[in-house]
């Protein structure tokens, strides 16, 4: 199983999970520019950073998996199960499949900005807002912030624009939805409940109760039930 993290984190955001009680192995991918990993990409692309995935599996003679990406990176795990012949089960955890609309899109233009001047600005204020208010003053939190404040201005742009040029993969999550799950967090702000709804008829999707855009600190054991049952 292979686990990609979301925007601003790195692999360490899993050590929350105890991944010791599935019965799978769990490969933990720093995407480029965030944890360990150094940004070699030149094109803001998720297709692209799905091929530098790729790489790293073939590299470790990985060939058949299945892959849970949260945020950003279930984005980039769309790609990557593209890139994979479509085979493989796969877990968009508090992710969607859709374009940002043109007010998303600005959003994105004003964070790259922001980022350029004031990057230590940005990540204190947005960690904090991806988790529901009673969490947000936790050791946890802190933690995040402390190891994005490492990722550099170029990486945290690049990915910014890598998201805001998306296209939209819809169909081919319908087309595939029987090999999809969709982990929906009941209070998320950035991935809103209300939209994903309209695909409830359509798709696998596992509404987690009490849970923002972090459904795996909020809601740990909601979260660790559910990936087993996947």
């Amino acid at each position: 199983m292979v686990f990609l993290h979301g925007f601003l984190e790195s692999s360490t955001m899993w050590e929350i999970l105890d991944l010791r009680q599935f019965d799978f192995c769990s490969i933990l991918i720093d995407l480029p520019g965030h944890g360990k990993s150094n940004l070699e990409i030149e094109i803001p692309s998720l297709i692209e950073i799905a091929k530098t995935v790729k790489s790293a599996l073939l590299q470790l003679g990985i060939i058949d998996y299945d892959i849970i990406g949260h945020s950003l990176g279930g984005y980039v795990a769309i790609e990557l199960h593209k890139l994979n012949n479509s085979k493989g089960k796969i877990c968009l955890m508090h992710s969607n499949f859709w374009e940002d609309d043109e007010n998303k899109k600005q959003d994105r233009n004003r964070v790259i900005e922001i980022v350029k001047t004031q990057k230590d600005f940005f990540i204190k204020e947005a960690i904090p807002n991806l988790f529901l208010e009673k969490f947000r003053k936790t050791q946890f939190v802190d933690n995040l912030i402390q190891e994005a404040l490492k990722i550099n201005s170029e990486a945290i742009i690049f990915h910014t624009k890598a998201m805001r040029d998306r296209k939209s993969n819809i169909d081919y999550i319908i087309q595939n939805r029987e090999k999809v799950l969709i982990i929906q967090g009941k209070e998320d702000k950035i991935v809103l409940a209300k939209k994903m709804a309209i695909y409830n008829e359509s798709l696998n999707i596992q509404l987690i109760e009490s849970a923002g855009h972090m459904g795996h600190f909020e809601q740990t054991h909601k979260i660790e039930k559910t990936l087993k049952i996947f």
